[in-house]
C-alpha cells in the first residue's frame, strides 16, 4: 500500500508560500530586464543594415514578413521599417488598420501611377 505523507506545520507552509512568492518574483523582474533589451535594439547600426539587405532582396515587406526573416518581435520590425522609411530605403505601398505594407525605394516607382496618393511617415 501507498504510504501517507505527513502532515506540514503552520510554519513549514508559510515558509513554503514565502518561498514560492520570491521565486516568483524573480521570473517576473527577470523578464521586465529582458523586455527592455529588445527596444533598444533598433538604435545599433548593424540591425539597420541587417534589415536594410534583406528588404531590398524582397518584392515587398510586411512587419510579419521581416519579423521572420531577422527573427524578432513584430512591434520591433514596424520600427525597423518606419525607421527605413525615414531613411528612404523603402516606402510605405499600402496600409490599414492592421498591416502596412512596404517596398523597397528602388521599385516603388513601378508599382504606383504619377499622381497617384502614397502615404508618408507623418500620416501614420
Amino acid at each position: 500500500m501507498g504510504r501517507v505523507n505527513k502532515p506540514l506545520s503552520a510554519a513549514e507552509k508559510r515558509q513554503m508560500k514565502q518561498l514560492l512568492e520570491d521565486i516568483r518574483k524573480r521570473m517576473i523582474e527577470e523578464k521586465k530586464s529582458t523586455r527592455g533589451v529588445t527596444q533598444r535594439v533598433v538604435a545599433e547600426g548593424d540591425v539597420l543594415r541587417k534589415a536594410e539587405a534583406i528588404v531590398r532582396k524582397m518584392q515587398y515587406v510586411t512587419p510579419y514578413v521581416l519579423a521572420n526573416k531577422m527573427e524578432v518581435g513584430i512591434g520591433l520590425a514596424k520600427r525597423i521599417l518606419r525607421d527605413l522609411e525615414t531613411k528612404g530605403v523603402v516606402k510605405l505601398y499600402s496600409k490599414n488598420r492592421r498591416v502596412q505594407v512596404y517596398v523597397p525605394a528602388e521599385s516603388f516607382d513601378k508599382l504606383v501611377k504619377p499622381g497617384a496618393y502614397s502615404y508618408t511617415v507623418e500620416e501614420m
